[in-house]
């Protein structure tokens, strides 16, 4: 990717105001707008998610299916 399409990226991150003022929607819709920019995941591959794939203290993220899913 390019430098200037990655600092867009980013800007686009940074500056995302989510209007919801409570509860976990605050933070959610950003976090998935960072999956989605960073991470390249898709619409079904943020569907898909559980919380089990979701590991805190290793900071670990399971996307199931993912590549196989592009791919195929």
């Amino acid at each position: 990717m390019q430098k200037r399409a990655r600092r867009e990226l980013q800007e686009i991150h940074t500056n995302y105001q989510d209007k919801t003022k409570h509860g976990y929607f605050k933070y959610s819709n950003k976090l998935m707008l960072g999956l989605m920019i960073f991470q390249a995941l898709d619409k079904q591959d943020l569907m898909n998610l559980e919380l089990s794939d979701l590991n805190l203290e290793k900071g670990i993220l399971r996307v199931p299916g993912g590549a196989r899913r592009k791919n195929s």
